[in-house]
């Protein structure tokens, strides 16, 4: 029998129910790898000796730590989950691939700079590590329909795409929209990027400095172009059916625009009476 690759996960969290109606981003981890065969969850760590204890109650576990450092250099395991703030991300990430894991799998944002995100690519480059960043809503039904559509000429070329996330900000949450801009049009390159960026409030989310309002314009090859605003004053947001309604769901509403006679295809539209995302010219 093929032996199965050992799991630690660093943040537990506090378990429960949370803004987005799921348990703590560590949970869902947790989850995933024991509904897989071939991955062994063996350990975990959080500062919270609480949490690690309901942790390891949750899943079993014989041993959390207080130290993420220590676990990794005592499990040795083969995959890591990082599942912490943003702050923290890069030197646990670098950490991880210091230990010889073989597989990182980091929550989003990746990191807060360009700086930080350098640096854990190039320990993952030197350790071998595979580092994996969760930007899982690509793998939504409406978005692999979108794509589909594209790819398949039914809306002809696209020229722009439009999201805006109302009352929230681009590594809380338009760092989803960004990766489905690039999933979208076949993975390309962005090639450049001009932004204008309102913090004047000092607004702090999840141990950080988030913006006010944003609105950004990203450049792929090709031509397309992808315009992206967040915050507190994006007009018209809809709720998004990711995570239902709620005064903490007023996310998105995203367009592709094609050639021609301006038709745009609504990947999420209102979802009042709730239902699957839409998928149609209107």
């Amino acid at each position: 029998m093929t032996q199965r690759l050992r799991a630690v996960v660093i943040g537990c969290g506090t378990g429960g129910e949370g803004k987005a109606r799921v348990h703590s981003i560590g949970y869902l981890h947790g989850k995933t790898y024991r509904q897989s065969s071939e991955v062994e969850l063996v350990a975990a760590a959080d500062l919270n000796e609480a949490n690690a204890g309901n942790y390891a109650a949750e899943f079993g576990l014989e041993r959390t730590y207080g130290d993420y450092r220590e676990m990794l250099a005592k499990e040795q395991p083969d995959l890591v989950s990082v599942c912490t703030w943003p702050p923290l991300h890069a030197e646990m990430v670098i950490a991880a691939a210091d230990s010889g894991a073989r597989g990182i799998w980091c929550e989003k944002p990746m990191a807060l700079s360009l700086g930080e995100a350098d640096r854990m690519l190039d320990a993952c480059a030197r350790s071998g590590a595979n580092l994996v960043v969760n930007h899982q809503r690509r793998y939504l039904p409406r978005f692999a329909e979108a794509k589909r559509l594209i790819a398949d000429g039914a809306i002809g070329d696209v020229l722009t795409i439009h999201a805006g996330i109302d009352d929230w900000d681009i590594l809380s949450w338009g760092t989803h929209r960004i990766d489905i801009y690039r999933f979208l049009l076949g993975e390309r390159d962005c090639e450049w990027v001009v932004a204008q960026v309102d913090a004047r409030n000092q607004t702090r989310k999840y141990g950080h400095l988030v913006e006010d309002h944003t609105l950004a314009c990203f450049a792929f090859a090709g031509g397309v172009h992808g315009f992206l605003e967040t915050g507190r004053a994006v007009p018209n947001a809809p709720g998004d059916p990711d995570f239902g309604q709620g005064r903490h769901h007023r996310h998105s509403r995203q367009f592709l625009h094609r050639k021609g006679q301006g038709t745009s295809l609504p990947v999420i539209g209102h979802q009042r009476m709730g239902g699957a995302g839409s998928a149609g010219r209107r």
